[in-house]
């Protein structure tokens, strides 16, 4: 899901973007993929070396999806 999602932000980029602005669009919205695949594994380990658990990581992380579902609706 995650992966068809990133094809779906690339492609609506390429197509919705004016053309003089796109290749702009397009580096912010990798900007992004690249600050959340450094970002997560930096809050974990911040998270474990506090003291918390690995699993309670994963708690929050379904209970902040759980909350943009539930707004969402």
């Amino acid at each position: 899901a995650l992966g068809a999602m990133g094809v779906v932000q690339n492609t609506l980029v390429t197509q919705s973007a004016p053309a003089q602005l796109r290749t702009r669009v397009l580096s912010g919205l990798h900007s992004m993929y690249g600050l959340a695949s450094l970002s997560a594994p930096t809050l974990v380990a911040a998270w474990l070396i506090r003291g918390g658990q690995w699993q309670e990581v994963f708690y929050f992380a379904a209970g902040g999806a759980g909350l943009v579902l539930v707004i969402s609706l």
